[in-house]
């Protein structure tokens, strides 16, 4: 059953990859089933708290910064770690950074 989530999930992973280069997208982060992203995002939400991300997927396309999970099905947890980005207090200027290095 293990094998057959990560086929999924790799299966999504070559086609999200091949649908961003197809259209021209900047990938900064991609990471496969099992890996480990290389890159994060640490921000403050809005209660103060520092919070971390490591987000499996980091791209610009169309002039729009994506940042995203890679998962065959929905997961409420991804959800929400997404999600708290919105209730950050500067988690957009710690991307602009991220996708400036």
């Amino acid at each position: 059953m293990q094998d057959e989530k990560f086929s999924k999930e790799i299966n999504l992973c070559n086609l999200l990859r091949n649908y961003l280069i197809n259209n021209n997208s900047n990938i900064i982060q991609l990471v496969s089933p099992g890996g480990q992203a290389n890159l994060s995002i640490t921000y403050n939400l809005s209660s103060g708290k520092k919070k971390t991300i490591f987000p499996d997927l980091i791209a610009i396309f169309n002039n729009n910064i994506i940042i995203g999970e890679i998962k065959p099905k929905y997961s409420i947890n991804d959800e929400a770690k997404l999600l708290s980005l919105l209730d950050s207090i500067n988690a957009s200027d710690k991307i602009r950074s991220l996708i400036n290095r």
